[in-house]
């Protein structure tokens, strides 16, 4: 990795952005009134994909990534796993020691007739913050450091990041507020994670892929082809 100034910015300001303009509905309506509000635009089609857009702020989505950039740069790897590491801490922290035992929607509203999207098992504690939103944010700005020569993979990015997060609200699995904190969290892990490996995992030989692989040329690929041919026949 290379120190640039113009890294992930476009994704980090405009996430900035987008935390400041929520802050005050977030903070300053009562506890699950938006939530309410926004469990009642459902349908099955938003069921489906909010199922599947969740499924991306699982915390094992960093392990492929991982491994496929072993065969590029070392460095990225590190950086992802420094992510990952990041992100397990600080969710760790606030639900374990300083936020614990915090109702989820599903508890806080026993008694409550709300919509429940088929197939999920609602969780009742440990709301806060949100680890699937900490993990969405984090991996997706780090992608837009990674590849911070492409605005277009940065908008990409932010906008698959919020729609991870609306997706823990969507299944009443969090609260707004929960979502809000895993963001910026999110964000102060990949920044803290691409902080290290800059000053720590930026050598020369890091800037290598782990895995080298040389792969066959067409011609040697075309030899193959036409000697597996006389063989066969």
């Amino acid at each position: 990795m290379k120190r640039k100034k113009n890294r992930g910015l476009e994704f980090l300001w405009g996430a900035i952005v987008l935390l400041l303009l929520c802050s005050i509905p977030v903070f300053a309506t009562p506890k699950g009134f938006l939530e309410l509000q926004f469990n009642q635009f459902h349908n099955s089609f938003s069921d489906i994909v909010f199922l599947a857009l969740t499924q991306l702020g699982d915390g094992i989505i960093f392990v492929p990534f991982v491994i496929l950039f072993l065969f590029w740069k070392t460095s990225f790897s590190i950086f992802l796993i420094l992510c990952g590491l990041f992100n397990t801490i600080l969710v760790s922290l606030g639900k374990k020691l300083l936020f614990p035992g915090f109702p989820r929607p599903a508890e806080f509203f026993k008694g409550v007739d709300f919509y429940q999207v088929p197939g999920v098992n609602l969780y009742h504690w440990n709301s806060f913050p949100s680890g699937h939103t900490t993990t969405a944010f984090s991996i997706c700005f780090a992608f837009s450091i990674i590849f911070s020569k492409h605005p277009k993979i940065q908008r990409m990015m932010l906008i698959l990041a919020i729609g991870i997060g609306l997706s823990r609200v969507y299944l009443m699995q969090h609260f707004f507020g929960d979502i809000w904190m895993g963001a910026a969290l999110g964000l102060v892990a990949t920044l803290a994670a691409r902080e290290v490996t800059l000053r720590y995992f930026s050598g020369k030989k890091l800037k290598k892929p782990f895995i080298k692989t040389k792969p066959a040329s067409i011609l040697s690929l075309r030899k193959r082809i036409i000697l597996q041919q006389k063989l066969a026949g």
